[in-house]
């Protein structure tokens, strides 16, 4: 989609109106092998952190398609969007024990596409136990959002545009050893995922994930890992001719390097050599090395840079395609401009190769360009109360022009802490 002047003049007036409501976070999630480190710390203390935010948001192109695919899909490009929410962090420590809840729900509500008002919900509880010289995590989750409008293929049903999809799993990692020394791994995960339209059940799944690994942890080195994994992904409502469902699995071997070098530079770097061996024969074969990585580091006082980069295999249904391989590159900056005043700039590049494609939407989605770009400013009034103001872009440029589009937002928002 083009964006004219009419456009670009109604991006800027709708600043004012957004700016009496409020931002919420963006959720996205994806399995690992083995749990990567987070850029936030996991804290030992008790404590219970409640959240109640709301955003406003204006998109120039809702449909995340291009002008043709939203006027077969009947959506209005331009609209606006206000998304209240509620963010829940519980922790408690019982002994060597460690027992934690983060959830968050809310709910979009459109001016012009009323139909696309829907529910976001993910609860992720989790434990982590000490059991001798063993340490055993215990994770569960449960999401519930409705799918991303570029990751649909079909033009004109209302139920795909409105598909609802919801995501159970659960998972268990053991680590014996020493604090520092070898200390060996091995891990367990399942996910069951569902679509609530009929024409979109041929990609519900179920996934199951076992790894084992061998880690040396020592203050000088870092984390140092090696292992291997095999997943095995069916999709439970295709069936090929043999009777057997459709799906792959992939089998990785790996090594992991964790370092923190101080107060100023820490992150991770992983490769691992991935074999894909899919059931059905319309989905290419894959075997070659994928890798990923996450740099921060604290420039000065008042810089911090924020470095991700990957080359991964990805489950997630896009379109009517299997599986795709993403090329990744990142970069957030942040800058403190002053006590309470901070500036992030954010620019993510994404290319995507699929595979499984059967033209669903006229031509075979083979590759595609993601371009995401945005500036946000945050103003912390309070240690409670907190204001946002997000400019951003977004384009993406693949094979078949279907799935072509451009947007420009605008989003404002307000947090409370209690």
């Amino acid at each position: 989609m083009v964006l004219g002047k009419g456009e670009v003049r109604k991006v800027a007036s709708w600043v004012g109106v957004a700016l009496a409501l409020g931002m919420g976070p963006v959720h996205g999630a994806q399995a690992q092998t083995f749990a990567r480190p987070s850029a936030t710390p996991a804290t030992n203390d008790n404590h219970t952190n409640i959240e109640f935010g709301s955003d406003a948001r204006y998109e120039s192109n809702v449909a995340h398609t291009s002008d043709l695919g939203a006027a077969e899909r009947h959506i209005e490009p331009s609209d606006e969007r206000v998304s209240p929410d509620l963010t829940l962090d519980v922790q408690r420590l019982v002994g060597a024990n460690k027992f934690s809840l983060q959830a968050d729900g809310g709910y979009d509500f459109y001016r012009r596409n009323t139909r696309l008002n829907r529910e976001r919900i993910n609860i992720n509880p989790s434990a982590g136990l000490k059991l001798s010289i063993c340490d055993v995590t215990v994770t569960g989750g449960y999401g519930r959002n409705q799918t991303d409008l570029a990751d649909i293929a079909s033009t004109g049903s209302v139920s795909l545009i409105t598909n609802v999809e919801s995501k159970l799993s659960g998972g268990v990692e053991m680590a014996c050893g020493n604090e520092i020394g070898l200390r060996p791994m091995i891990g367990a995960n399942i996910e069951h995922a569902v679509n609530s339209a009929l024409l979109r059940q041929g990609f519900d799944r179920n996934t199951i994930t076992y790894s084992a690994g061998l880690a040396y942890v020592h203050p000088s080195v870092g984390t140092l890992m090696a292992f291997g994994s095999s997943r095995k992904m069916l999709f439970i409502n295709s069936l090929l001719e043999d009777g057997e469902h459709n799906g792959y699995i992939v089998k990785s071997l790996g090594g992991r390097l964790t370092r923190d070098t101080g107060a100023r530079l820490r992150g991770w770097v992983e490769v691992t050599y991935v074999e894909l061996d899919p059931r059905q024969a319309v989905n290419r074969r894959f075997s070659g090395l994928n890798w990923s990585a996450d740099v921060t580091l604290d420039a000065s006082s008042r810089v911090q840079a924020h470095v991700p980069f990957a080359r991964e295999i990805t489950s997630g249904a896009v379109a009517d395609t299997t599986y795709h391989i993403d090329t990744t590159y990142g970069l957030d900056v942040k800058y403190a401009l002053s006590g309470r005043l901070q500036l992030t700039l954010s620019g993510l590049v994404t290319q995507r190769s699929f595979s499984g494609s059967q033209g669903a939407a006229g031509v075979a989605l083979i590759s595609d360009h993601l371009y995401n770009n945005s500036a946000t400013l945050t103003f912390a009034e309070s240690e409670h109360l907190q204001f946002t103001l997000m400019g951003g872009y977004d384009r993406r440029q693949a094979n078949a022009s279907f799935y072509n589009y451009q947007s420009i937002s605008v989003q404002t928002g307000v947090r409370f802490k209690l």
